[in-house]
């Protein structure tokens, strides 16, 4: 009987995590993989200068005060390598690959570690971003150097657009980072009946339940009314190089910021090993298996 219990208590908590947990992606391919050939990945437009989007052997890690990042070294990263594009064809102005999941019509959380490739001294360059349509540019992250000017891009600083394609509404911060050190970065996208606010966190403290105050937040112009892909995008001769890992799409700040397991397993860890045994993953969905069979959360066949 208590077998049975620590079951159905084991499959309720992992219930909760997977509404909360809605994509996780460790660029666990084949190395030198073009990003749009693997499983759950597409890829439009073209590139004239740069290797593209290619899944690369480096493994990043983050840590500060509040611990390790629950994805920190975990599978490999995408090595991010563009600095223009074709500019005739369909969809030739934008360069996009994209990964889709369960829409979110609230607010939603991705985090991700972010490490420069080599010297930011491009004016503006955009990173990782949460979209919807998958077409459609939404909210995002850039990068770029530091508003005195200068070309050196051993330093940089971060900025942001809720929606707009367009460099010239960026709403750049005034911090700058070294390109020896990866960041995490957390962007949120919240949707109320009223408005829609984009907010990017940088280096938020690992392991924390509580939001603190946004390093840069954007809400000019009309947002998206729901999220449902990640997207990379890049348009125009402004190069964007860097390496991403670990990303993480959540709808709580905690999952958001969740941090690695220590010591033995005990409590929750007993219960997710215990559910190890019985379950398996596909394109970032949990299922169960039983008699050999296959079943969602929803109790429906899948395979």
């Amino acid at each position: 009987m208590k077998k049975h219990l620590f079951f159905v208590a084991a499959l309720a908590a992992s219930m909760a995590l997977n509404a909360e947990v809605k994509l996780t992606e460790t660029f666990d391919y084949t190395a030198g993989a073009a990003i749009g050939t693997v499983d759950g990945w597409e890829t439009t437009g073209d590139i004239t200068s740069g290797d593209g989007r290619l899944v690369d052997e480096t493994v990043l890690t983050y840590s500060n005060a509040g611990g390790e990042y629950i994805l920190s070294g975990e599978g490999k990263s995408l090595k991010h390598s563009y600095n223009s594009n074709k500019t005739e064809g369909s969809n030739g102005k934008q360069y996009m690959s994209y990964r889709t999941f369960d829409k979110v019509e609230s607010t939603v959380y991705l985090s991700y570690m972010y490490k420069p490739n080599g010297k930011q001294s491009q004016a503006n360059g955009e990173l990782l971003g949460l979209t919807s349509g998958v077409t459609n540019p939404s909210a995002r992250p850039w990068t770029g150097k530091l508003a005195s000017g200068t070309t050196d891009g051993s330093v940089y600083r971060f900025g942001l657009t809720m929606r707009s394609g367009t460099s010239a509404e960026v709403v750049w911060g005034t911090n700058s980072y070294s390109i020896d050190d990866v960041i995490l970065l957390v962007l949120k996208f919240q949707i109320t009946e009223t408005d829609t606010v984009a907010s990017l966190f940088i280096n938020p403290t690992i392991g924390t339940t509580e939001e603190p105050t946004a390093d840069l937040v954007d809400n000019n112009g009309a947002g998206r009314d729901k999220i449902d892909a990640i997207m990379f995008r890049n348009q125009g001769a402004s190069k964007s190089n860097y390496y991403v890992g670990g990303v993480r799409v959540t709808t709580t700040w905690a999952e958001a910021v969740a941090k690695k397991s220590e010591g033995p397993a005990t409590g929750m860890d007993e219960i997710n090993a215990e559910m190890k045994a019985r379950k398996v993953f596909k394109d970032g969905q949990m299922l169960i298996e039983r008699n050999g069979e296959l079943y969602n959360m929803t109790g429906a066949k899948v395979l």
